[in-house]
């Protein structure tokens, strides 16, 4: 288990002993995880980083209704699973009894309304030429051509932002990307996003293959290195 996986699951464990106010697994009842499965939807997002919770245990900073200030139900899922994975070990180990395990019901989907994408007028508002970034100002080219590349290929943010000059390739007359990890400073959300994208013919059009190639002539590792 990699350390970013360990950390993310210890502040998943940190937030659920903290929103029953205990301090050790030996102490946990089935009333505990009961709370817990019917609670832990209404923790308000980000409140590790609000005020609140530096004056007040997460108990006491639960919201009184569901709304899209409450943590996703993917958030939801993402702490209950590292809870209950952490009572199966727990079980193993002799410190709780099996029926705390089983007691914590992970939800299966999401029930509240998902969000609507951009609308085609949305995007045109975005992406109006009057407002838009300029693709000469060379100090932040990423603000020009990120948010194309997003559009163009579907990926996501940290791997466009990530990019290095090398894994920008050309083979015939087609430019692709490769989405990989192969760098301690380069990370992708599973095996299946390491993957090969054709950089879209607009995306060319509207000056990609200028910006890369002077990116070339300048040495720089990073296609965008002003980040």
């Amino acid at each position: 288990t990699g350390d970013l996986t360990l950390q993310k699951d210890y502040t998943c464990l940190e937030a659920i002993f903290d929103m029953i106010d205990k301090k050790y697994v030996e102490n946990l009842t089935a009333k505990d995880c009961d709370f817990i499965s019917q609670k832990i939807y209404y923790i308000p997002k980000n409140w590790k980083k609000t005020e609140l919770s530096k004056k007040k245990k997460l108990k006491n900073c639960l919201t009184e209704d569901i709304t899209e200030n409450n943590i996703s139900t993917t958030t939801v899922k993402k702490y209950l699973r590292a809870f209950k994975e952490f009572l199966t070990y727990a079980q193993r180990k002799g410190y709780v009894s099996l029926a705390l395990n089983v007691q914590l019901e992970i939800p299966s989907r999401d029930t509240r309304e998902s969000y609507d994408p951009f609308t085609k007028a949305e995007l045109k508002k975005i992406l109006t030429p009057e407002t838009y970034p300029y693709k000469e100002d060379t100090n932040f080219a990423f603000r020009y051509y990120i948010p194309l590349m997003a559009l163009y290929t579907g990926a996501r943010l940290n791997e466009l932002c990530q990019l290095y000059v090398d894994d920008i390739k050309k083979e015939g007359k087609i430019y692709y990307m490769i989405f990989t990890d192969e760098r301690k400073d380069q990370h992708i959300k599973n095996k299946s996003s390491k993957r090969i994208v054709p950089i879209h013919p607009k995306l060319m059009e509207m000056g990609f293959e200028e910006y890369y190639m002077s990116v070339r002539a300048k040495g720089k590792d990073r296609l965008f290195y002003q980040l």
